[in-house]
């Protein structure tokens, strides 16, 4: 793979990595949606009804799978550049030595 290749990958994952910011937002405004709107909430589903336990309950997983997906997106990103950064290294010092 050519150089030129190399940095455009890593300009591609440095602008992925850039892009990663929106999940923990999301897990942080989601509760406080819920206590914003509780009363809303609770006029459509009632204490009494089971709804209430299925909405909390779907609100949760997602939160919990967006945040689990989230990380492991940055994770292999951050590896990725690495890696990418190594190849980088490698490639700079064999032309040199040329």
């Amino acid at each position: 793979m050519p150089l030129q290749d190399l940095y455009l990958l890593r300009a591609r994952y440095t602008r992925e990595q850039g892009l990663l910011g929106n999940v923990p937002l999301l897990a942080s405004t989601v509760p406080l949606i819920f206590m914003v709107f509780g009363n809303h909430l609770a006029y459509f589903l009632p204490s009494h009804n089971s709804w209430w336990l299925l909405v909390m309950g779907i609100s949760v997983v997602s939160i919990a799978w967006s945040l689990t997906h989230h990380f492991r997106v940055k994770g292999n990103t951050a590896c990725m550049i690495y890696l990418i950064d190594q190849a980088i290294r490698q490639r700079e010092s064999t032309d040199r030595r040329r």
